[in-house]
């Protein structure tokens, strides 16, 4: 029954990964279609995403050091020289790490949720009910807000809270895990609910074209963007019915030669995808008819989440991109004395 549930997680993983890697191609894309795509892939590709972290998260110093904030000094490190030496060698440059580097909010808004974690770590019911619905309160308010945005990623932490709480409670719920639960009498009805509300949602986004990419990404404030507390609301609950449809999607719980294997590696696809996408937009490799553009984004986005979400170049990130080695050193230290 655990390894069915992993096996689902991994599943999931995969298509949201390669969701991820289209979704950042189609920023460079004009037309209505590619815009269309944008809005249905933003809408849900990383509050799945925060709702996965939340649902395996355990309070754990030593990831939260070795894992999170290692990960980010480096790359944050790694994608400032990057910046300066091969995408804009022209640019005034200075190093800094208050503000996390394009995708590496990720990674700062985790080492702020784990930091959380022996707060919310509450088994009583109501509490947890409250710390969500306090979650959604502050999710909608950070819209008002001039000063946080992105200095640490706060209005992004703030903004996907709600989805990493509900992950978080979701695992811990013996109510939630029996809804979950595989029943044939009802799971097949289930699903088939969901899917009906995902396509409510995505005519919704289809019909509403002031909604713009920014409005997406959690980062900009109301009054900036030019829209209403109740689109972000909205847009929150659309999150979280992708979820759920995820979630009760049959199928997904069995083992997928390749997907289940690359779903497991989906860090290190996170973390380096962003200097191919970068390189792309550079050279600007999209110089094709719309529909050819989308068709291209969408293969090299598969190529790119095999080729760095296999299990050589996983194992790799592991060990060098992560602090892992750092520990191995300690327990090797430890086991000397």
């Amino acid at each position: 029954m655990e390894q069915t549930r992993y096996n689902r997680f991994d599943n999931i993983r995969f298509i949201l990964i390669v969701c991820v890697v289209f979704g950042h191609f189609l920023e460079m894309i004009p037309g209505a279609m590619s815009l269309y795509l944008y809005r249905i892939i933003y809408s849900f590709h990383m509050p799945a995403f925060i709702f996965i972290s939340g649902y395996f998260a355990k309070y754990n110093r030593k990831k939260i050091l070795f894992t999170f904030l290692y990960t980010y000094l480096l790359f944050q490190t790694i994608y400032q020289l990057f910046e300066r030496f091969v995408l804009n060698p022209q640019q005034p440059f200075r190093f800094q790490f208050t503000y996390p580097y394009w995708l590496l909010w990720y990674l700062m808004a985790m080492i702020l949720y784990y930091l959380l974690i022996p707060i919310f770590d509450d088994r009583r019911v109501y509490i947890r009910v409250l710390f969500v619905v306090v979650s959604i309160f502050l999710s909608i308010l950070a819209g008002f807000d001039w000063t946080i945005q992105y200095y640490l990623s706060l209005s992004k932490f703030i903004t996907f809270l709600p989805y990493f709480l509900a992950g978080y409670y979701a695992r811990r719920s013996s109510k939630i895990q029996k809804f979950l639960h595989y029943d044939l009498e009802f799971y097949l009805c289930k699903s088939l609910l969901m899917l009906g509300v995902v396509c409510i949602s995505c005519l919704y986004l289809w019909k509403n074209t002031a909604i713009i990419p920014a409005m997406l990404h959690g980062s900009n404030n109301y009054q900036l963007e030019g829209y209403e507390p109740m689109i972000k609301l909205i847009l929150l609950i659309i999150g979280f019915n992708w979820i759920i449809f995820f979630l009760l999607f049959p199928f997904l719980d069995k083992k997928i030669p390749f997907l289940t294997s690359i779903g497991q590696n989906t860090f290190s696809i996170f973390i380096l995808h962003g200097f191919c996408i970068k390189l792309a937009s550079k050279y600007k490799i999209f110089r094709f008819i719309p529909r050819k553009n989308i068709l291209l984004a969408f293969v090299l986005s598969f190529v790119i989440v095999i080729v760095l979400g296999n299990p050589y170049v996983g194992k790799i990130f592991q060990r060098i991109g992560t602090g892992n080695w750092i520990l191995e050193r300690i327990k090797k230290v430890d086991k000397h004395f």
